[in-house]
């Protein structure tokens, strides 16, 4: 299985023009050898750089699972009630096009690391590209 389609590459980048003021209190507790330790019990305003967002499209896209890893760990609730969590993760590989992954496996465009639940009773394969299609870089794929 695959994904075909556009696929819309988001990235975000510190802006070197724009920013945004935040304010900052230093706690009173600092530990001497903390760089702020002279401004305990202040607070101040800091300027942070704006994210900048670009979004590059590419057509008649190709995406594939290159490879999964599954996580299970244990969780309680306020409850008390026990279970375990399960995150399934796949590294995701967009190639230019079926022909091109098929030539060369390395030579991709964009390789993703993505993240979604995993419910035990249905196929993780199934299940992470129906999570991809849910994506934003993916909404414009459907199954190839």
């Amino acid at each position: 299985m695959a994904l075909t389609g556009s696929f819309y590459h988001i990235t975000h980048t510190q802006s070197d023009s724009n920013f945004h003021s935040e304010s900052i209190t230093y706690p009173l507790d600092l530990p001497v050898d903390d760089p702020n330790y002279n401004k305990r019990g202040t607070s101040e305003n800091i300027l942070i750089p704006d994210l900048e967002e670009t979004i590059t499209e590419y057509t008649s896209s190709y995406a594939v699972i290159h490879n999964f890893f599954n996580h299970s760990f244990p969780a309680v609730d306020e409850d008390q009630n026990f279970w375990l969590n399960r995150i399934l993760e796949a590294n995701v590989r967009v190639y230019p096009s079926k022909e091109s992954r098929n030539l060369t496996i390395d030579d991709y465009l964009v390789e993703e690391l993505v993240q979604c639940s995993l419910n035990v009773s249905q196929s993780a394969h199934d299940q992470m590209y129906e999570h991809l299609k849910t994506l934003r870089g993916y909404v414009s794929m459907s199954n190839a």
